[in-house]
């Protein structure tokens, strides 16, 4: 594993374990990836899980669901207990091989914690693996990160930004509700 990596892993391990991160902000977020993309039952692979709640969401909804993170300190036991057999730890510009290739992509609040010189790579390797990517980008700076004295955001962009670098490698990217700060953005092969 490379410097940055084992320093990204040991910032989001030490994060995940501090009172109050492990927040989730409920099924609305993973509705609307729904609604946008697809119907009927598909594969899914969450990139960047978290807790692992949105991934469990669309797993108890019948969806065929792997999920990925830099760390496994985030998980909750609901989560691990219903689908820890399909997490894998890994930053997302080095997914494993072993995740097999789904039809949808569900990456939340993830992109804008890349440091820059992966968001390339990353959106790569994402497509590799899915052929549609919902995307929910943070253009803000982050709040947690003062609680273990590191910058989470570290790749604060505008919405036009991240839409040239996601036509570097998707085909079309949809705005699909874009707020003032947060950006929902689907690429799709």
């Amino acid at each position: 594993m490379s410097t940055l990596v084992e320093q990204e892993k040991s910032k989001y391990d030490r994060m995940w374990d501090y009172p109050g991160y492990k927040f989730w902000n409920g099924p609305s977020r993973v509705t609307k990836f729904m609604d946008k993309c697809f119907t009927g039952k598909h594969s899914v692979l969450e990139f960047g899980c978290g807790t692992g709640m949105n991934s469990l969401t669309m797993h108890n909804q019948g969806h065929d669901v792997w999920m990925m993170d830099i760390t496994d300190h985030s998980l909750l036991p609901e989560a691990k207990d219903a689908l820890g057999h399909r997490f894998f730890v890994s930053p997302i510009h080095l997914i494993p091989d072993a995740i097999p290739h789904c039809e949808f992509g569900f990456c939340g609040d993830v992109m804008e914690h890349v440091p820059t010189v992966w968001v390339s790579s990353s959106f790569a390797a994402i497509k590799k693996k899915v052929d549609c990517c919902y995307f929910l980008i943070c253009g803000v700076g982050d709040t947690y990160g003062k609680y273990i004295n590191e910058t989470l955001h570290l790749t604060v962009q505008s919405k036009d930004w991240w839409i040239e670098e996601m036509l570097k490698h998707w085909k079309t990217v949809e705005d699909c509700g874009s707020e003032k700060s947060t950006y929902a953005l689907i690429g799709r092969k």
